[in-house]
């Protein structure tokens, strides 16, 4: 917030992460963004909630009683967290969206923070130190960033009631595309995360994140709904075969990230529109593993498709074992080498073959 006191700016940014678990996208981005203050000369005081004894708020209201004035009679960790809220002079609340709003865990602490709200008329003044300013960080898997609505507007009216300037709001939807180059370029996934920095080094520097920083935070990752929904429906898919926790993020990634039902829609998804133009064509992908394990290619109109399944009469059939399909499309093998060696072979119209690297430049997942 621009014109703030000096002695604001000085003081410490308490960063709230509400993920019930480390290691997910809430806390990867929340990590960021405490990295962003750390660099401009902030004092990040990261407190993990997960990690923390916090019980629910009994609505007792003893916390407004003569001689209790905002001190809640519950003896857990909440009493050590609002002494270094009180102290801090920036709240950041960094929660995934659980069924449209916070998570159990940030919903709890924003209660608990009841015994700071101004008392009723004729109770004992309440503690008036902490926070001026607050930032909201939501992450969550769905596309869709209107599902984030509720979370937003419960941010605003907790902050209103606290007395706090909102400084920002940096919403991240698609949030599991963020392990995969499942975009219009690997280029956008760099840029997401250094939104996340770039905030924190503005709240360190100038008291609040630009409306330019929030929509960097918020720019598509996925290319379009149809892809996003493949990619979502075989990352679950995939995820469940592969027995991997969901909370083994790097062990899932790897499992999810060279598999076909992956990597032959971003292909599609990938094609040069121009080079494609005023071409009709089928191409199938045949793994050797049977009609079921095939896919096939569908050009028509400056776009392509991707579906699972045989096709009755492809214009011109790739054929390579599962192996070679996975690291052609990942980008670790040249396919005009795999051709050269006779590892990928194509039947079928020639000339669409030699086109194919127009069409495909990038050959799918690019790095």
């Amino acid at each position: 917030m621009d014109g703030a006191p000096a002695e604001t700016e000085k003081k410490s940014v308490i960063v709230v992460d509400g993920a019930p678990r480390r290691g997910g996208y809430t806390s990867e981005l929340t990590d960021l963004f405490c990295q962003g203050v750390l660099e401009s000369g902030g004092e990040p005081v990261r407190v993990a909630l997960s990690e923390r004894d916090i019980r629910p708020c009994r609505g007792c209201w003893r916390c407004w009683e003569p001689g209790r004035a905002g001190r809640c009679v519950q003896r857990d960790d909440m009493g050590e967290i609002l002494d270094l809220y009180l102290e801090a002079g920036a709240l950041v609340l960094a929660s995934p969206v659980y069924f449209f709003s916070l998570s159990a865990v940030s919903k709890t602490f924003v209660e608990r923070l009841y015994p700071l709200l101004a008392p009723r008329r004729g109770a004992p003044e309440h503690r008036k130190r902490g926070p001026d300013r607050a930032v909201l960080i939501a992450v969550q898997g769905h596309r869709d960033a209107e599902l984030m609505d509720s979370l937003v507007r419960t941010f605003e009216l907790t902050s209103r009631a606290l007395g706090l300037a909102p400084a920002g709001v940096l919403l991240r939807p698609e949030s599991h595309m963020l392990d995969f180059s499942m975009t219009s370029s690997p280029v956008v996934d760099r840029s997401v995360r250094a939104a996340f920095l770039s905030a924190g080094r503005q709240l360190a520097l100038d008291g609040r994140v630009s409306p330019e920083t929030e929509r960097a935070a918020s720019r598509p990752l996925c290319r379009d709904d149809a892809l996003f929904e493949s990619h979502t429906e075989a990352y679950w898919e995939i995820a469940a075969e592969s027995e991997v926790p969901y909370s083994d993020r790097e062990r899932l990634r790897q499992a999810v990230a060279d598999d076909l039902r992956l990597l032959v829609p971003d292909l599609a998804s990938s094609m040069d529109a121009k080079a494609a133009a005023g071409l009709e064509a089928v191409v199938l992908i045949d793994p050797g593993a049977g009609p079921d394990k095939r896919w096939h290619l569908v050009v028509s109109g400056g776009r392509c498709t991707a579906a699972r399944g045989d096709h009755p009469s492809p214009d011109l059939a790739l054929e390579a074992d599962d192996r070679t399909f996975r690291e052609i499309l990942s980008g670790r093998t040249d396919a005009k080498r795999a051709m050269s060696a006779g590892s990928l072979r194509w039947r079928g119209d020639d000339d669409l073959a030699t086109r194919l690297w127009r069409l495909f430049p990038r050959g799918g997942r690019s790095r």
